[in-house]
């Protein structure tokens, strides 16, 4: 019937559709996921015909470049169809087995053979690792093929075993009564929560630079909007996206960690239904975060990643696939997880100082010097210049140097808008889902108590757009609190909204590092009691730097790209400080041109660049004189002087 929607005969006698052919070579687990692996499949396909003849050409010479544009085009949500494609196309790099099951493999064999634990979770490092495994054990078999399945001496290693032998056999006999023993000791009277971090483990880099755990469904706003998880439901059906089947498991997540979740209670970050992330303590109470650019709904969490990941054993899985579930109890899985979970070494953070910064940064030795130093006296800085300087860059960097590694958990970074208020940064009173009011800290207070928990680290404060909020508001009486001389108990002051006795001081393991755009216009100008208590560090375009250039041709720029990108936007800063309109304050930084992994040093980059990004930025600096914008453009385009 389908065959003849598309007004031709239906070819019975063509091969393709034998019944041999038919029956099907791959099973696509549970059948409501089947219409999604056809969908896969289907856009694969078009994405395929689309390509020229030398570009598919190009992607079948081998079975790397096919993998990276595949994966590229790979659904949210990993297909099994994507790895049978590789597989079927190349057999001989590839494995027969789904993405989590590569992962759980290469995991057993590389810690048995004494090979470098694999970490990435990138899909063709894997497979590419795989293919290590399996050379190296066909030399150590006289060369012989390797089954990973079929040999019994191999199946041993696989995923219901772990590195120390089969997880069935290590598991103790415990009556029921012991795990609620084992859970009481561990974790008192908190949750302990499973939750998938995004689509394949996608949010998980997120969840520990910004220290959060977040969902995303942002179109029905704020959770404390609603009184209930129906009307929550009701919300979620009304916007249409989610029909016909009703969002049930959507509705209860929202409500989960807007409402249920506490702050102690434990969440454990998920990949898929076969891996553990890490580990978290949620810290803070729930936040609408509409300042990201997605997954609005959070809770701050101290969390301790697992490296390498933790392969949750098949007999041992229990994993549903809701995004957050309270596993309080499920109290015999949870004591199986924890135990692979701490034979684990957490993260050590590799050592950063001033020698590794400056191999990312492109100032000399003395400038860095001197804002370290400056930092460290004064404990507040501001770095202030024209757009793409690298502000943000290098205040990362300069809270790794304090910190002495590169670690960001001590790190947290906040933006600054027109409507951020002193209740969002210190303390203040917020409506309940019950109609009143109650005292909650903001992210300020909240940093400040975490680094009063470990006063031997440095903890350092990063506010984005420093000078868009109404900083003597937002800041309060913590200008005073923030200086470097006040960070003692003995000028601890009461809050505003703090309760009658309470006192607060900023420790001393406090550091705040701020930026500035100096090319907004929309800017309110810093107080004079504000500056007094910053230091201001000027970051100006390093196009001319000797290292700036040398990055560029390591990253694959041509010098001779390099000397025309040098050329003509010196030329433009010259003109823009020279404008009596504009100054210094509003040049062109260099960051527009540092190129990623992805980007291609043509000038196809370059122009792109130019066209989408600083062209925008010339005609918001002359928007009452185009033609000045536009003979701008054209310089940098042709070359102009």
């Amino acid at each position: 019937d389908m065959w003849e929607w598309l007004g031709e005969s239906y070819p019975a006698d063509n091969n393709l559709v034998s019944d041999a052919m038919l029956a099907g070579v791959v099973k696509t687990m549970m059948a409501s996921h089947r219409a999604y692996e056809y969908r896969f499949l289907c856009e694969r396909m078009i994405d395929w015909s689309r390509l020229s003849t030398d570009q598919q050409s190009d992607l079948l010479d081998g079975p790397w470049k096919f993998g990276h544009w595949i994966h590229s085009k790979e659904d949210p949500r990993p297909r099994m169809l994507l790895d049978v494609l590789c597989y079927f196309l190349f057999p001989d790099s590839f494995e027969p087995f789904t993405a989590s099951q590569k992962a759980k493999i290469a995991h057993g064999f590389t810690q048995r053979l004494g090979m470098p634990v694999l970490s990435s979770t990138d899909s063709i490092v894997v497979d590419q690792e795989l293919l290590k495994i399996r050379r190296r054990l066909s030399a150590d078999n006289s060369g012989d093929e390797v089954d990973f399945l079929a040999e019994p001496w191999c199946r041993t290693w696989l995923p219901e075993s772990t590195p120390d032998g089969p997880v069935q056999d290590e598991k103790p006999d415990l009556l029921p009564e012991d795990y609620e023993t084992w859970y009481r000791e561990r974790f008192g009277d908190a949750k302990v929560w499973l939750m998938a971090a995004g689509r394949g483990g996608n949010r998980w880099p997120s969840f520990l630079e910004s220290r959060v755990a977040s969902v995303g469904w942002e179109d029905i706003g704020p959770i404390s909007n609603f009184d209930s998880r129906t009307a929550i439901l009701d919300a979620l059906i009304a916007t249409g996206k989610y029909r016909p089947r009703k969002p049930k498991m959507i509705a209860a997540a929202l409500g989960d960690i807007s409402t249920e979740m506490k702050i102690g209670d434990t969440i454990i970050a998920r990949r898929g239904m076969s891996t553990i992330l890490g580990v978290g303590t949620v810290t803070g109470d729930y936040v609408y975060d509409d300042s990201r650019s997605d997954h609005w709904h959070q809770r701050a969490v101290d969390w301790t990643s697992c490296d390498p990941s933790v392969i949750i054993p098949d007999k041992r899985r229990g994993i549903p696939v809701k995004t957050l579930t309270d596993y309080t109890p499920f109290k015999a899985w949870l004591y199986d997880m924890f135990r692979l979970i701490d034979k684990v070494p957490r993260i050590d953070a590799p050592p950063y100082g001033p020698k590794e910064a400056l191999l990312d940064l492109f100032v000399d030795d003395e400038c860095l010097d001197r804002i370290l130093t400056t930092l460290q006296l004064r404990k507040n800085l501001i770095l202030q210049g024209p757009p793409g300087t690298g502000k943000t860059f290098m205040a990362r960097r300069l809270a790794w140097c304090l910190i002495g590694l590169k670690d960001s958990r001590p790190i947290e970074l906040v933006q600054f808008h027109q409507s951020y208020a002193y209740e969002d940064f210190v303390q203040g009173y917020r409506p309940t889902e019950t109609g009143g009011f109650t005292l909650r800290n903001g992210a300020f207070y909240e940093f400040c108590e975490r680094a009063r928990r470990d006063e031997d680290t440095p903890h350092v404060f990063i506010i984005d757009e420093i000078n868009r909020g109404n900083m003597s508001r937002i800041f309060g009486e913590l200008l005073m609190l923030i200086e470097a001389d006040k960070r003692t108990e003995e000028y601890a002051a009461s809050l505003t909204y703090g309760r009658a006795g309470d006192r607060f001081f900023v420790p001393p393991n406090v550091y705040l590092v701020g930026m500035m755009n100096t090319a907004d216009r929309s800017l309110a100008v810093v107080d004079y009691a504000l500056r007094r208590r910053f230091a201001f560090e000027e970051l100006t375009p390093a196009f001319s730097a000797p290292k700036f250039r040398s990055h560029l041709v390591k990253m694959g720029i041509h010098r001779e790209d390099v000397d025309m990108i040098q050329k003509r936007m010196d030329a433009l800063n010259r003109k823009i400080r020279e404008d009596s309109e504009l100054g210094p304050g509003f040049e062109v930084g260099h960051s527009y041109f540092v190129p990623s992994e992805a980007d291609e040093g043509s000038d196809t980059w370059y122009d792109d660049i130019v066209m989408t990004q600083i062209a925008p930025l010339l005609r918001e600096y002359w928007f009452d004189r185009s033609g000045d914008a536009e003979r701008a453009v054209k310089d940098l385009l042709a070359g102009g002087s």
